[in-house]
């Protein structure tokens, strides 16, 4: 009796006896993971297009000084922005202000637990 069984199993483990239950199993199993890179694919295009929409929206409401919820003529456009940031990263001292800006909060957290107690 137990070779009969390892008979089964055996024949059932090679590809060409699969059931059909077995065959369809293995081809939904197969597209589920290419359907779910195809979802996160479709979700990253669609949270990129619509920060690019954003983006747009908010480039042409300070270019034309639109007046929405918020009144655009003192708001600057993304492309300045963009390019104020870029000559923020070149400034030579931005480095040191940032990394003494960071010395300071672990500094600060570091000592932060020792003064719990008082």
């Amino acid at each position: 009796m137990a070779s009969a069984v390892q008979g089964a199993v055996a024949s059932r483990s090679t590809p060409a006896t699969l059931s059909a239950d077995e065959a369809a199993l293995s081809v939904a199993t197969s597209h589920g993971s290419s359907g779910r890179l195809s979802k996160k694919i479709a979700s990253a295009v669609i949270g990129a297009l619509s920060i690019a929409l954003w983006l747009s929206l908010w480039q042409l409401a300070s270019v034309h000084k639109w007046n929405f919820f918020f009144r655009f003529e003192n708001i600057p456009a993304p492309s300045e922005v963009f390019a104020a940031v870029g000559e923020l990263y070149r400034a030579p001292k931005f480095a040191a202000h940032v990394g003494n800006s960071l010395r300071r909060i672990f500094l600060g957290f570091s000592v932060a637990p020792s003064c719990s107690g008082c």
